[in-house]
């Protein structure tokens, strides 16, 4: 590989330059200071998400004032030994004053070269994701790795497609790649025994974006992680786990949460980036507290699941099924899970005042017992003599008070009728338009007839699930009766003519059945329905041209048969025609 060395070496002073401006977490002098050393280059996720969650853990749970520093090698591309004496010159020049307090070390490229260069030899240092029998061979070092454990990852994939048979596993050609792949092999020894494994390492990447769009049916697509292609030019891992959600036919699995994380592929069982930048935290607060690095036993990574919520529903996963604490990515609630609050309120409120409309009523109730009561006194007070007249008037106006609070009572259960019965019509008025509150009228009058047809199409569809499933179950009753053919085929003409040539197509129905041979015993409706479903299909895929509809008796076998000048079907495809819910 060719490397302009004027350009690498602009690149490192620049960086030498930007160093006093290195991120510090208090704006206090910071009195501990930690050195991040990356293989990767610096617009790699991997570097983003480890950074942010190691600073994040910084400010959380360390005692002491840290200031971190970051460099980022590129050694995963630059190889050679020139660069590498290069690099060594800048970061020794660079820290020959300002030693770091530890030094973090990511990945294997970066932990060979500050061992092979003997850099920062009395400092303790935080390997990531290399093997914990380096401890034994240098001192003052601990690690954090995440034993590769493949063979579930991939169980646990089979486990929600139980019917594959192939794994399509994609990977680069680099060091790192190679040894990623070739601990995949070791773990999955087992496995090949029963599924076929094909890689897909030794392509370009538009050669292997176009491989993935076909796959067969009972197949899933593994990412190792597709970081360079075979020219050598660095590949962003993400984005191009991302490129393979968008083209695979099939559900794509991952081992790192980095690939997986909002780039659409499925996911699964993965290895968590953040716990180890958590894990190595718990390290560095071990050490600046006074323990020996040698006391510190190698932490693993863990491991989590995480999902695409759309590749859930594509693929028919329930996630009720999936493992607890699962993590969703783009997950859509529904309208209860969003508003549930909000209904509860409103049901409280509800409940509350249809509470109160029962009080009022059996008051009301109590009312009207104690109208009737002052009426019947009423008369009675009438009939006494005049000695009574000052009592009997006063009974008047008691009763005249009684039925005008009674005709209060009565215009205030009135009024509360309708009051309770507007928000009740507003709730359910507006609960189909809360998701859609920004749409214009053309847009929602648009909306409106694409679920109107929707919905007859859905009806149509469920309709035809019910009748096949009568038909499996030998639920269709047959009613045969004596018609004629010829006289039945004219009608079905007359039925389909207008429809046909409305889209500009030419209808024939042609019988060579003779009058004699023309009555026939069978169930009318069923065949109407049938010959209804083919003339149908066929002007659905009929553009142009013409549809003919032909009867013939043969071996007193009434056949019929529907031509038409469409798209037809292929020739692999033709098998496949009688099966259920299949469709080309």
């Amino acid at each position: 590989m060719e490397i302009n060395i004027n350009k690498i070496s602009l690149l490192l002073f620049v960086s030498i330059l930007s160093a006093p401006f290195a991120f510090t977490q208090n704006n206090t002098v910071p009195s501990k200071k930690v050195l991040i050393i990356h293989s990767l280059e610096e617009v790699r996720p991997w570097n983003e998400v480890f950074n942010k969650q190691f600073k994040e853990s910084i400010k959380n749970n360390s005692t002491f004032d840290v200031e971190l520093v970051s460099e980022y090698t590129d050694l995963t591309l630059h190889e050679t030994e020139e660069y590498k004496d290069i690099l060594e010159k800048s970061i020794r020049y660079k820290y020959q004053n300002n030693l770091p307090d530890i030094v973090v070390v990511s990945k294997i490229d970066a932990v060979q070269f500050i061992l092979e260069r003997n850099l920062f030899p009395d400092i303790p240092k935080i390997l990531i994701d290399v093997s914990s029998e380096i401890v034994k061979y240098y001192p003052n070092v601990a690690v954090i790795n995440h034993e590769f454990h493949f063979k579930p990852m991939i169980t646990h994939a089979l486990s929600l497609f139980p019917q594959t048979d192939k794994i399509y596993v994609v990977s680069a050609q680099n060091v790192l790649s190679n040894h990623t792949l070739r601990l995949f092999n070791d773990d999955i020894e087992i496995l090949k025994k029963s599924i076929e494994f094909n890689y897909l390492t030794d392509l370009d990447k538009e050669t292997l974006l176009d491989t993935i769009k076909n796959l067969p049916e009972n197949s899933l697509v593994y990412d190792l992680a597709y970081t360079q292609d075979l020219k050598g030019n660095s590949v962003m891992a993400k984005d191009f786990s991302s490129d393979l959600a968008e083209n695979c036919n099939r559900p794509v699995f991952s081992f790192s949460d980095i690939l997986s994380e909002n780039t659409g592929i499925l996911g699964g069982l993965v290895v968590s980036t953040r716990s180890k930048a958590t894990k190595a935290v718990e390290m560095i607060n071990k050490i600046l507290n006074g323990q020996n690095i040698k006391t510190i036993p190698t932490l693993k990574a863990d491991y989590i699941y995480n999902y695409d919520w759309n590749e859930l529903k594509r693929w028919n996963i329930n996630s009720q099924q999936l493992p607890p604490n699962s993590i969703f990515y783009h997950q859509k609630f529904t309208f209860f899970e969003l508003y549930k609050t909000k209904i509860y309120l409103v049901l409280a409120i509800l409940i509350s005042y249809t509470c109160l409309l029962i009080i009022l009523l059996y008051i009301n109730n109590r009312k009207r017992i104690s109208q009737h009561q002052l009426q019947l006194r009423n008369a009675k007070y009438e009939r006494l003599n005049s000695e009574y007249k000052i009592q009997n008037t006063q009974l008047k106006i008691e009763k005249e008070r009684a039925e005008e609070s009674d005709r209060l009572k009565l215009a205030f259960l009135l009024n509360m009728s309708h009051e309770i019965r507007t928000p009740i019509n507003s709730i359910v008025g507006f609960s189909d338009l809360l998701n859609e509150v920004s749409l214009n009228p053309e847009q929602r009058n648009e909306y409106s007839k694409i679920i109107i047809n929707s919905s007859f199409q859905l009806l149509r569809i469920i309709d035809d699930i019910l009748e096949m499933s009568r038909l499996e179950t030998n639920q269709v009753k047959i009613h045969p009766t004596t018609f004629c053919l010829n006289t039945f085929i004219h009608e079905f003409y007359t039925q389909f003519s207008r429809k046909v040539k409305d889209k500009g197509l030419s209808f024939t129905c042609n019988t060579t059945v003779t009058d004699k041979e023309a009555c026939i015993k069978s169930d009318k409706g069923i065949v109407n329905r049938i010959l209804i479903n083919l003339v149908e299909n066929a002007l659905k895929f009929t553009p142009q041209g013409f549809i003919s509809l032909d009867c013939d008796i043969y071996q007193k076998q009434v056949i019929f048969s529907v031509k038409d000048s469409g798209v037809g079907i292929s020739e692999e495809n033709i098998n496949r025609i009688f099966k259920r819910f299949v469709q080309e």
